[in-house]
């Protein structure tokens, strides 16, 4: 039998995405893995245009959030994200 601990988990967030996602979650649980999602923001160059490049720590911060948001949201319990 294989014996998998860990799951890396891509994704864009976009809607397509949504069943691998469910693929991997339910591989996670399926053999007790550890499932890190990974997604690396992308902030569209009108936005950054927009708000400068002065407040780039908080346009970073606000997009990052947004993502994990999208994330915890299709995970089952908010104790369940460890590694976001």
């Amino acid at each position: 039998m294989i014996d998998v601990r860990h799951i890396l988990f891509p994704t864009d967030l976009s809607a397509a995405s949504e069943a691998a996602f469910q693929h991997a979650r339910v591989m996670a649980e399926r053999f007790a893995a550890h499932l890190t999602i990974f997604h690396a923001i992308e902030i569209p160059w009108a936005v950054y245009a927009r708000e400068g490049a002065e407040h780039d720590a908080e346009v970073v911060a606000r997009w990052e959030q947004r993502a994990r948001t999208a994330i915890e949201e299709r995970l089952p319990s908010p104790a369940a994200p460890r590694d976001v």
